[in-house]
């Protein structure tokens, strides 16, 4: 059972124990690379922002290329995170830092 991501200090702990959430930890690089190539785009391409769906398609098609990295089950489980990030993808998405 993977726990809800709150805050950004949710992502950082995950990556003391790499061996046991390789995965989650894959999924969050891919997230991180998504968002600076889409910055790289802003910048230095002269794209504009089109919609959120335009991140999320860049942060699928990420996955997609580095499922070379993965064996059998690893491809299942971000097989099935890219269904759910369809399924979810008309929600608001939100990174907060946690309350103190």
């Amino acid at each position: 059972m993977i726990r809800k991501i709150q805050c950004f200090d949710d992502v950082s702990s995950m990556w003391i124990s790499k061996k046991k959430r390789i995965m989650l930890n894959m999924i969050t690089a891919a997230s991180l690379w998504s968002i600076w190539t889409l910055r790289n785009d802003f910048c230095f391409q002269g794209r504009s922002w089109r919609g959120l769906g335009y991140g999320l398609a860049k942060l699928k098609g990420n996955l997609q290329k580095w499922t070379v990295l993965c064996d059998a089950a690893q491809v299942e489980v971000l097989r099935r995170f890219v269904l759910l990030l369809h399924k979810h993808r008309g929600e608001l998405l939100r990174v907060a830092w946690r309350d103190e």
